[in-house]
Order: structure tokens, then sequence, then C-alpha cells
């Protein structure tokens, strides 16, 4: 695992953006959970690798979208979970539709 938890380059600052700082909380707290020796000094960003960077497996993204879809009242299709590779591909697929509307649209 990076322990930067960052592909590298300029992240954009997401002060003020209530929505991308309670999905980057949910992110951090699981991975946190999953790799506790590592909490120190692991930095998530929106553009965090979920697998290289994080350390997230195919059981830990399963959790991490409960986890969102419980926090912002939505629900995602099953290959959102596959598709998506940084929270930042999470947080675009929670801004594309309104709440609830994840899944529905794309089945």
């Amino acid at each position: 695992m990076n322990p930067t938890g960052s592909r590298g380059g300029q992240v954009k600052d997401v002060t003020g953006d209530d929505d991308a700082l309670q999905l980057l909380e949910i992110v951090k707290n699981l991975v946190v959970e999953l790799h506790p020796q590592d909490a120190h000094r692991l930095r998530v960003t929106l553009d965090s690798a979920l697998d290289r960077d994080l350390g997230f497996d195919s059981l830990s993204r399963v959790e991490l979208m409960l986890r969102i879809e419980r926090a912002f009242s939505t629900s995602f299709p099953e290959r959102l979970l596959a598709g998506a590779e940084t929270p930042r591909d999470l947080l675009q697929a929670l801004r594309t539709l309104p709440s609830g509307l994840v899944s529905a649209a794309l089945e």
C-alpha cells in the first residue's frame, strides 16, 4: 500500500465541499479499520487508488459502498463497485444523479 494514498500530482482542495469531505471521511474511516498499522501515515485523497493506494479488496469495496449508500441515502449499481477506481469516481457517481436514483438509471 502506498502510504501517501495518492497517485501524484495536485489534488483540488475539497474545503467547503461537504459531499467530498463526507465521502473522504467514510473512506478514511474504513481504511483505518482495515489497516490500523498504517493509519498514522495514510493520506486519503479524491485521487487515491482504492486498491493500490488504500488496500481495498472486493469485500472491503462492498463494505465501502454500503457505508456510502447509507450516508448519502442512495444505492449504486453493482458495476460501479467494480468500475470505481478512486473516491473521485464515487463522488462523480453521487453527483451524476439525484439521491436514490443512481441504481435505477443504470439498470
